[in-house]
């Protein structure tokens, strides 16, 4: 009896002391199983905050951006969330006007490093794009705007979407997603000069401007400093342009540094029909931008307003002035066949004053050229100066080196009457 009562306290020992371990091990899983998950929890908001941070702030106040400008290729769909703009007013420019080229450059794009269940789709936005496979990025864009509405890269998938929409021609789609970016309460410098140079940019591009656009251009003109305050001063130039406020619209161009400023006074005189005042912003883009994209566009435009100035002068008889103005060709693109056009008018203007050894001397300088596409022109022109000076076997040859040198020339069956009338006239 005694042994077996001995055994039940054995026993039960045993099992209080088991019971009592299994507890302990239980309450030690469960404190540490509470410490990993709040600690892991802890540190993923930690980063998240410090991620959201480093993107918002600082807040708006000095943007330093470049200008986004659009490189259009494929389209976005129409059938998207975002919202439009109600009011929509289209202008024109004059079609004398110079429109600089402007340079593709992309959004600038974030580095991806946070662990934000949104930056994997961003990431394959922004490789899309940069890609130039647009039908993908508009497709993403739409998707990634539905699922994640609040991710730190909204704005930027926004950018995109907004350069997307106006490449298709959809004006008030593309306003509406910077409309969107534009309504949020807080932006960094980044997202917000982007947002409104873009806005600028494509109502520019677009000709279309509202009180909308006007506004968020006038506040951000106030806020900026360089080289943001000069591209906006450059918008702002041309929505007072379309306007027809044209002392206000070139109170802001002439805040624009470099070319744009150049080319936007160029086109508010073309709109003021102050074709010489447009000649002297062309020439000082000339001489001052000589690799710029834009120059052979603006070169073009330089060349046909000096031969049409020219020529209205030389219609009211002003032939002095319209002189200086060929001469304006002539002193930048000497030798070459804008130069030899400005020749031509020059030697016409010596024969309409009766200065006819003057003008011969001007249409050799265009045969003594290695370019040769206004030499049948130089050599009609000289046929019929010698023929007036009575110098027969000179003029017969200059029109016979036409028909010899110059079979297409449309002078060819001119010439070929003057060398009749001219052999009729040595037989006599």
């Amino acid at each position: 009896m005694k042994k077996e009562q001995y055994y039940d306290k054995t026993n039960l020992v045993f099992y209080k002391f088991l019971n009592n371990f299994c507890l302990s091990v239980l309450f030690i899983s469960v404190l540490l199983f509470l410490y990993l998950f709040f600690y892991q929890s802890m540190m993923n908001s930690y980063k998240d905050f410090k991620q959201s941070t480093a993107e918002l702030a600082p807040i708006y106040e000095t943007p330093q951006i470049q200008i986004p400008t659009i490189s259009q290729e494929e389209i976005v769909p129409q059938n998207t969330q975002e919202g439009l703009i109600s009011q929509n007013t289209s202008s024109i420019l004059p079609q004398n006007t110079v429109t600089p080229i402007v340079e593709n450059t992309p959004v600038s794009i974030p580095t991806i490093s946070s662990i934000d269940n949104s930056s994997k789709e961003a990431e394959r936005i922004f490789i899309a794009y940069e890609l130039g496979d647009h039908v993908l990025a508009s497709r993403l864009i739409v998707d990634f705007i539905s699922e994640y509405p609040t991710s730190i890269y909204r704005h930027k998938v926004r950018l995109i979407g907004a350069k997307l929409m106006n490449e298709r021609g959809d004006f008030e789609g593309a306003l509406s997603y910077i409309q969107r970016i534009l309504g949020e309460t807080q932006l960094s410098n980044e997202d917000y000069s982007e947002s409104v140079l873009l806005l600028g940019s494509i109502a520019r591009e677009r000709k279309q401007y509202d009180s909308y656009i006007e506004s968020f251009l006038e506040q951000a003109y106030f806020r900026a400093e360089e080289p943001t305050k000069s591209k906006i001063s450059f918008y702002l130039g041309y929505l007072l342009l379309h306007k027809n406020e044209y002392l206000s619209s070139l109170k802001y161009f002439n805040n624009v540094i470099g070319e744009d400023g150049l080319l936007g006074k160029a086109d508010l005189y073309a709109a003021q029909s102050m074709l010489p005042e447009r000649i002297n912003e062309l020439e000082n883009f000339i001489k001052a931008y000589p690799s710029s994209k834009n120059f052979e566009y603006v070169k073009t435009s330089f060349i046909k307003d000096n031969l049409a100035q020219g020529r209205d002068l030389v219609v009211r008889g002003y032939l002095d002035s319209a002189e200086r103005f060929y001469t304006k060709i002539l002193t930048h693109f000497n030798n070459t066949v804008h130069g030899d056009q400005a020749q031509l008018e020059i030697a016409d203007l010596y024969y309409k004053r009766q200065k006819f050894d003057q003008s011969m001397v001007v249409l050799r300088k265009v045969l003594s050229n290695d370019d040769t596409t206004k030499d049948a022109d130089a050599l009609f022109a000289l046929g019929k100066i010698a023929f007036e000076l009575d110098k027969l076997e000179e003029s017969l040859g200059y029109f016979r080196k036409i028909t010899e040198e110059h079979p297409k020339s449309p002078h060819i069956s001119k010439a070929i009457e003057w060398q009749n009338l001219i052999v009729e006239s040595l037989r006599y």
